[in-house]
């Protein structure tokens, strides 16, 4: 890995661990633990492009995610150490986790959206859709 390559939006930290999109195969983000510095035993390896990504930031190591928008603008949520990458939103211009807690955010298709549990696309697609929050936002974007 060469250092020129990382920039903000290829690199994650959260307490526990590192995450990197490959440089040389932006299809795949590394992931190290920070302590030892070896890398995850699972690499969560994407079909296409992926052009930014960042962790959450909450105490769990357990429940680590990684959110990330492949080179479509389409945006997916996994697990760290057990990748099972799910599509959440598409059209995405920009996204966030909140520090404090486990919600996400995201302006899509001039939409802000915010996720208030992540955690439920693993127990149902369908309450996922009912613990998000959908806002028309004009007045971003392009059309700001």
């Amino acid at each position: 890995m060469r250092v020129e390559f990382l920039n903000k939006r290829h690199v994650s930290l959260a307490t526990d661990i590192i995450a990197l999109i490959d440089p040389m195969s932006p299809k795949i983000v590394r992931v190290f633990d920070i302590i030892s510095g070896k890398p995850a035993t699972e690499m969560i390896e994407h079909t296409t492009e992926i052009i930014e990504m960042k962790l959450n930031q909450i105490d769990m190591a357990s429940e680590r995610k990684m959110c990330f928008v492949d080179n479509n603008r389409d945006m997916f949520l996994t697990l760290v150490h057990k990748p099972e990458i799910h599509k959440i939103s598409n059209m995405v211009d920009s996204f966030c986790w909140n520090d404090e807690n486990d919600m996400l955010s995201a302006i899509a298709d001039l939409k802000h959206i915010t996720w208030f549990y992540p955690n439920s696309i693993y127990v149902d697609r369908d309450l996922m859709v009912k613990s998000k929050q959908i806002k028309e936002c004009l007045d971003v974007g392009k059309l700001a």
